[in-house]
């Protein structure tokens, strides 16, 4: 399964920015303007990294990061903002965030953050994949009966 890096900003400029940062080190980039576009267009299932500004018009990155939550998403999502302050980011990493950064982004540490975040999938898949080992059969017959349930 690819490791994607979602970029949801509503600044045009940090998007093509970050952009052609992962582009120019081969990561898989998708970006949005906004987060309902993103939400849309996203498949829970999907593994990688979200990176998301805090203040957007349609849904903030703090209500994206709620959302996704609710949603049993797999992904890891970095939280950036030009108005941060400690309070917010407390929020962020109580919801989830692995990080809260404060524009304008230090691209090394950035991308130290993003290799973070990608690395954290073949240890979670390796640990998925020992629990399942350990399940009885009946276990491993229920939980057939409930995947191929239409």
């Amino acid at each position: 399964m690819n490791k994607t890096i979602y970029i949801v900003d509503d600044d045009e400029n940090v998007l093509r920015a970050l952009k052609w940062l992962f582009d120019s080190m081969s990561f898989e980039v998708k970006t949005y303007a906004n987060a309902t576009d993103f939400l849309e267009q996203y498949n829970p299932s999907h593994i990688g990294c979200l990176i998301t500004d805090v203040r957007m018009p349609d849904i903030d990155g703090l209500e994206l990061l709620e959302k996704l939550k609710g949603q049993n998403s797999l992904l890891k999502v970095i939280i950036i903002t030009a108005y941060g302050d400690i309070p917010m980011a407390v929020r962020a990493i109580k919801a989830g965030a692995i990080d809260f950064i404060t524009k304008p982004i230090n691209e090394k540490d950035l991308l130290k953050l993003i290799k973070k975040c990608l690395e954290h999938y073949p240890n979670h898949t390796s640990h998925a994949v020992n629990k399942y080992e350990l399940l009885t059969e009946i276990e491993l017959k229920a939980l057939d009966a409930i995947w191929n349930k239409n």
